[in-house]
């Protein structure tokens, strides 16, 4: 008889929390990924080849830092426009 993981209900409300908790990680993970691949595509085709550190920064970032660089690649003339600090990524916005 073989079992079936997604037939596995948990039985305590502390064992549905966790795993709750670890599908939407995994989800997170994925959707990070996801916009890293996208992200890295997206300043290869804009940019040229990138530098070894600005993949490392890409591959190491969080997924609302991708998020604030995959909207300022529509804009950016530079790479660095792209990476600049939340503080002076739009000087006009005051």
């Amino acid at each position: 008889m073989r079992l079936n993981l997604k037939d596995w209900q948990p039985e305590s409300e502390f064992l549905r929390a966790i795993d709750a908790r670890q599908e939407a990680a995994i989800e997170a993970r994925g959707e990070a990924r996801g916009v890293r691949r996208a992200l890295a595509n997206l300043l290869a085709r804009q940019f040229g080849p990138l530098p070894a550190e600005v993949t490392r920064r890409v591959e190491n970032a969080k997924l609302d830092e991708l998020n604030v660089w995959s909207d300022r690649i529509l804009e950016a003339k530079t790479l660095a426009e792209v990476f600049q600090p939340a503080s002076s990524a739009n000087g006009s916005m005051a």
